[in-house]
């Protein structure tokens, strides 16, 4: 991962999506497609691969191409759709369904919503509130423990909907305001040698979700339900092939 800081419009950090030859650096791409001197602030040459994947925003042209930024509004944006379609989720499935174990170590129903929604605070205590620029030594068994404890609170299927909501948009309200430079700074891992941008880190929120989203979906199936994205696929199919009958 790249970033690139220009010295046209000074102080100025884009980021970049794209693949690139491993021996390129993002500086020699930005020069050679936008004209712009500037300088490559992290290499997104990683020594080990053919190709590596850096990732830009700002509005440069590419040889008549108009590159759109990717920033805190986007992230807050994309994050709301996902949000939006966990909500539907646990509307579809009914609260007497919410104690249903999908298999052995699986979290029931209510509980994993209840972890999907309190999960950004990991994020708003990391990167907002104590803005941390290294996780070594972070209390991580401590989070664990308090997630635990928070989801294992009996909550009705309608409180575990007013979380998700609530907890869903403040972080997103939050993510909307995120500057460029904040998003470049980076954040040690744990273990002391690889770093993270804070735009990885924060994406990672939306993927997190998406992740337990999947697990979600696939109960539904298990309980006889057809997850509404399917049911919207289907929708759109049936139409398209009734407006091909008619033509």
């Amino acid at each position: 991962m790249g970033r690139y800081v220009s010295e046209s419009v000074p102080g100025h950090v884009f980021w970049m999506i794209c693949v690139c030859y491993a021996k390129h650096t993002a500086a020699k791409i930005a020069e050679q497609y936008s004209g712009d001197q500037g300088r490559c602030v992290t290499s997104c040459d990683n020594g080990a691969s053919n190709l590596a994947v850096c990732l830009w925003g700002g509005n440069l042209s590419l040889r008549g191409v108009q590159m759109t930024s990717y920033g805190g509004k986007e992230l807050a944006s994309a994050f709301r759709a996902v949000r939006k379609n966990t909500i539907q989720v646990a509307e579809d499935i009914p609260e007497s369904n919410y104690g249903f174990v999908a298999a052995p170590g699986v979290r029931p129903v209510g509980e994993m919503l209840t972890h999907i929604a309190i999960a950004t605070r990991l994020w708003e205590e990391v990167d907002k509130t104590k803005h941390l620029t290294t996780l070594v030594g972070y209390d991580f068994l401590g989070v664990i423990e308090r997630t635990r404890t928070e989801e294992a609170k009996p909550r009705t299927k309608g409180e575990i909907l007013e979380l998700l909501k609530t907890e869903g948009e403040r972080f997103a309200a939050w993510v909307e305001t995120l500057t460029s430079e904040f998003l470049a700074e980076t954040v040690t891992e744990p273990d002391g040698k690889t770093a993270k941008s804070r735009f990885e880190r924060i994406l990672g929120a939306k993927e997190h979700e998406m992740h337990h989203r999947a697990q979600l979906m696939l109960i539904e199936r298990q309980l006889g339900i057809v997850p509404h994205l399917t049911r919207q696929f289907n929708e759109r199919v049936a139409q398209i092939r009734a407006a091909s009958a008619q033509a």
